[in-house]
């Protein structure tokens, strides 16, 4: 009798990602990575075609339980523009690792200038 086994291979994926500063992204994956793969800012690549983000480190988020979260420090975003995130090689600590093919996922930059006063008005009588 022969026997047939499917294999899934499970795979990181990208799940989540925010913006909190124009020097800051933080990126979420499907489970939790291995450190020394997922600090590695060579693995993470941030642009809009002409213009290339350098991302100067990547740092696990020491406040995330689940060890999912990196935290990416980068050269300023430009507010209200749109970037691709580009992520290869990051291991999960299972050992699930990210396909051959680098994910990408869009990232927008929200606007983070304070509000500021423009005018005051005093009444009385």
């Amino acid at each position: 009798m022969k026997r047939t086994f499917s294999l899934v291979a499970a795979v990181l994926t990208l799940t989540s990602i925010e913006v909190p500063s124009v020097t800051e992204v933080r990126v979420g994956f499907s489970e939790e990575v291995d450190e020394a793969s997922a600090e590695v800012a060579g693995k993470y690549t941030i642009d809009n075609g002409p213009t290339t983000i350098t991302v100067l480190s990547a740092e696990l988020d020491s406040q995330d339980p689940s060890g999912s979260t990196v935290i990416l420090t980068t050269t300023p975003l430009e507010e209200q523009a749109t970037y691709r995130l580009t992520v290869s090689g990051v291991v999960a600590l299972g050992g699930n690792t990210m396909s051959q093919t680098p994910q990408m996922i869009g990232l927008v930059v929200p606007d983070h200038t304070p509000p500021r006063i423009t005018e005051v008005q005093i009444a009385g009588s």
